[in-house]
């Protein structure tokens, strides 16, 4: 499945993951973390830049224009629904992760949801 994310998705996902779990959950983690990492080319090009409080920014006209489209395999889309799932039912889903769980997890779960 093809999924298009944006840098601040592809930086906060992985710490969605919980840091123990099986071993084929642990290494799906990790493909999926290794797979959707920002590039130092990409940090360059969109001027990717520590903040002082903690956060990063990029610079303001690459706004809108960080994405990426990504091939996931079917157990590594399974890892993202599931763990997005599970954000979402203990109501720890974060604004920077909703487009990403829109696009990933089911339109019956959404339906559910709004009954």
């Amino acid at each position: 499945m093809k999924v298009k994310m944006n840098w601040t998705e592809r930086l906060m996902l992985p710490q969605a993951f919980p840091p123990k779990d099986t071993y084929l959950a642990l290494k799906l983690a990790s493909d999926i973390s290794n797979k959707i990492v920002i590039t130092q080319e990409e940090q360059d090009l969109w001027g990717l830049e520590d903040l002082p409080t903690g956060g990063i920014r990029i610079k303001p006209e690459m706004a809108g224009k960080t994405d990426k489209e990504f091939e996931f395999t079917e157990l590594e889309i399974k890892k993202i629904k599931k763990q997005l799932k599970e954000l979402d039912d203990k109501k720890e889903l974060i604004p920077q992760l909703v487009r990403l769980f829109e696009q990933v997890v089911n339109d019956e779960t959404i339906n559910e949801e709004q009954k």
